[in-house]
This record gives structure tokens, sequence and C-alpha cells, in this order.
């Protein structure tokens, strides 16, 4: 997902600028073309560049609407709540018999236009995830603005102001259970990981990979395959097939994972009680600030005073 999540800084920043119904002809634009492209590819799954640049362009609208009033914000969050419950009903609970669902997602070029499947990219897909998005960011922000709630969440708001520091230091940590070094020296030496980062699939030789992957059909199709390329390489590495594999009885050192978020809940906020950002965060900040430009002209039918 770091490619759509890249597209939409590289392509979207300039749209800040946009008047905001401007921005939402461009949503509408996106999202029709998204859906367009769900019927041409055919392909559903994985991240629609469409679809998440369709998504980055509804933030930038929730942002406006959110703070322009308190109205606005209350009914935005309120009607996101009511399509996201009709998303649920119509992706999860309706039952194979109702057409568009994801059990029974019809064919032709309306069902795949309008499909509900998640990461389809069509229509309704792309509407009832923003709905989701806007129902739960509406939730989120009056819980860090009504003093009781507020006061309450103080440390997973710490969290979330220093998430790049804790995402960053979750992953560190985590390769100590996935090495095997807490089950032992035997166990961390069977532990079959890449020599290269050119081979995660073993020995598979690239032009036969990209063959194989072009003539697949879909997402699921690619999972398929893809689950079956890294047991052939688990074989090949270890001489075992990966239904011969032991699981752990402690289900993989679940203290360990639960030892990371207590850290990560205790921490964050007494960092916070010091500092206004986490050390990842201000190196970032400082990093941006250093190379932002700070002479751009005021946006159309804006002070200049108001420009920043």
């Amino acid at each position: 997902m770091l490619v759509p999540v890249g597209a939409i800084y590289v392509l979207l920043g300039p749209l800040t600028r946009w008047r905001t119904w401007t921005l939402a002809l461009a949503f509408v634009g996106l999202v029709l073309f998204s859906g367009l492209a769900a019927v041409v590819t055919g392909f559903t799954g994985g991240y629609p560049p469409l679809a998440w640049l369709a998504y980055g362009v509804f933030g930038m609208l929730l942002h406006r609407v959110f703070f322009a009033a308190r109205e606005w914000a209350v009914g935005t969050a309120l009607l996101g709540a009511a399509l996201g419950a009709a998303g649920l009903v119509h992706r999860h609970l309706a039952g194979a018999g109702v057409p568009g669902t994801a059990t029974n997602p019809g064919t032709g070029v309306a069902a795949a236009f309008l499909s509900p499947v998640g990461h389809s990219g069509g229509v309704l897909d792309v509407l009832y995830s923003c709905g989701v998005a806007a129902a739960l960011t509406g939730l989120c922000l009056w819980v860090c603005h009504a003093p009781t709630p507020r006061r309450a969440v103080f440390p997973l708001r710490a969290v979330g102001t220093m998430a790049l520091t804790v995402y960053v230091l979750h992953v560190v940590t985590a390769t100590v259970p996935l090495s095997g070094v807490l089950d032992g020296p035997e166990a961390a030496d069977a532990v079959p990981y890449s020599s290269t980062p050119s081979s995660p699939y073993g020995d598979k030789d690239f032009d036969e990979f990209r063959e194989e992957v072009a003539g697949l059909d879909d997402w699921q199709d690619w999972t398929a395959y893809e689950s079956r390329l890294f047991e052939d390489a688990y074989t090949e590495q270890t001489g075992q097939t990966p239904g011969e594999i032991a699981v752990p009885e402690d289900g993989g050192h679940p203290w360990w994972l639960a030892g990371s978020v207590l850290a990560a809940v205790v921490l964050c906020p007494l960092w916070r009680r010091r500092f206004e950002r986490g050390p990842l965060e201000a190196l970032l900040r400082r990093t941006i600030d250093r190379i932002a430009a700070e002479d751009l002209p005021a946006r159309p039918g804006r002070r200049t005073s108001d420009a920043r």
C-alpha cells in the first residue's frame, strides 16, 4: 500500500490550495473513474490507485468540513456512520442471495462499476469506505475534545502523536521473537529467511515469475500463487513442508507483543509530558522546515496574511 500512499503525497499536494467545491468535484471524478477502472481492468483486490487518490481528496474535504463548523462536523460524522452501516450490511450481512454483496458480487459492467467488495475500487466500495472514515474521524475528534474522554485516553493520544517512533520501534523489536532467539539457538538457526533481498522466493527465475504473474486474473489468484512460492522456498531451505512446522505452545510469545504495547502506552505519555513531539517526529519536522518553501503566493480569494 506504500505505492498509493506515496502517490497521494506526490500527486495531491498541489490540491491543498484548491477551493472546496473544486476538491469536491475532483473527488466525484476520481470515484467515477475508479469505478470505470474496475470495469476495464477487472482486477479485484490490492490497492486500486484511483480509489486511493479519491481517499486522499476526501481526507482534505473532511479536514475542511470538520473544522468549518460544529454542525457540519456532527452532520458529516452521522452521515458517514449511516453510510458505513449500509456498507456493512451490503458487504457482509445481506447474504449470498443479494447481488452485489461480497459473497455474490454479480457479473457485468454495472456490477463491476458499482462493486461494494473491499479493495475492488468500485463506486460503492469507495463510498462505503469514506463513510466509515468520516464516522471514525468524527468519533476521534469528539473523544479528543470532550474534557472527560480526553483525559481518559491521554495515553492513547500520546501514542498517536508519536506514531512514527512507535511504529519503527515496534518493527525493530519484533525482529527478536521473529528471529527465533527467544526459542533457543536451534530455533534461531532454523528460521528460514532469504539470504539476499533479491531472492524472497528462493531460486525462482525472475522471467518465469513475471510471466506467471502476468497470467493471474485477480488478487485472490495472486495470494494463492504467492503462498505457493513461499511454501516452495521454505521447503527448499529447510527440507520441511509448512505443515510440518511446529507451532510454539505459547502461541509465538504473546507476552512480547503485550509488553511492547504496554511499553508504548506507559512511555509515550511520559515523553509527551516533557517534549512536544516524539524523537522521530521532531526530526521529520525539522527536516520539513528546512526544505519547505515559505514564499508561496496566497491561495486565490484569500488575503496574503491568511495564506499560511
